[in-house]
C-alpha cells in the first residue's frame, strides 16, 4: 500500500478549504461573508492546478484504494470547472444572503465526493464517495427555507437512502461472490 500523499493533494485542498469556509463563515458577519467565497474559489483553484500538473504521468494506487492517472485527473479537473461555473453563476443570488458560507462549504464537500467517486477503486470508498458527494446536496436542496425547498429536500434524501441501500447491498453481494471489495478482486473472484 503506497501512502503517495501529494496525490492527493486536490482532495486535501478542497477539504482544507470547506472547512475553512465553513468556519469563516461562522465568525464573519453576514456583510463580509464574500471572504468564504473566496477561500471556497481559492481551494478549487489550488485543487484544478494540482490535477492538471501529474496529468500523463504514470497511474499510482494510494492506500490501495485511490487511482490517481489522467482519467481521475481530468475528472477532478471538469468537477472543479463545474463548481467554479456553479459558484460564478451563484454569486448575485447569494451574496449577503444567511447561509452564503454554508452553501460554499456543501459546495466543496459534494466536489469532494465527486473527486473521489471517480478515483476510487474499490467498492467501500465508491460508497463513500457516493455518500459524500450526495449528502451536501441534500442540504442545499433544503437550504431554501420554504415548503417547496423542505419537500424537495425530503424526496432527494428518500432516492438518496433509497440509492445507497441499494449500492451497499450490491456491493456486499459482490464481496460475497468475489470475496473482495477492491476492483481487481472483483474482476479476479468474478473471471
Amino acid at each position: 500500500m503506497e501512502m503517495d500523499l501529494p496525490a492527493l493533494l486536490p482532495e486535501v485542498s478542497l477539504l482544507a478549504g470547506a472547512v475553512v469556509t465553513l468556519l469563516a463563515g461562522s465568525f464573519l458577519p453576514r456583510q463580509r461573508q464574500w471572504v468564504a467565497r473566496l477561500v471556497a474559489v481559492a481551494a478549487l483553484l489550488t485543487a484544478g492546478v494540482a490535477a492538471a500538473l501529474p496529468l500523463g504521468d504514470p497511474a499510482r494506487t494510494v492506500f490501495g484504494a485511490f487511482v490517481v492517472d489522467t482519467p481521475t485527473g481530468i475528472a477532478r479537473l471538469v468537477v472543479v470547472a463545474s463548481t467554479l461555473l456553479v459558484i460564478g453563476l451563484g454569486v448575485e443570488e447569494l451574496a449577503g444572503q444567511a447561509r452564503e458560507s454554508e452553501t460554499y462549504s456543501l459546495l466543496l464537500l459534494s466536489s469532494l465526493g465527486a473527486v473521489v467517486l471517480a478515483a476510487t477503486d474499490d467498492l467501500l470508498v465508491l460508497a463513500v464517495g457516493f455518500l459524500l458527494s450526495s449528502i451536501p446536496l441534500y442540504a442545499l436542496v433544503g437550504l431554501g427555507r420554504d415548503a417547496r425547498a423542505a419537500e424537495a429536500a425530503l424526496k432527494t434524501y428518500l432516492l438518496g437512502a433509497l440509492s445507497g441501500i441499494l449500492l451497499l447491498l450490491g456491493s456486499s453481494v459482490l464481496f460475497g461472490v468475489a470475496g473482495s471489495t477492491a476492483y481487481a478482486g472483483l474482476a479476479g473472484g468474478l473471471a
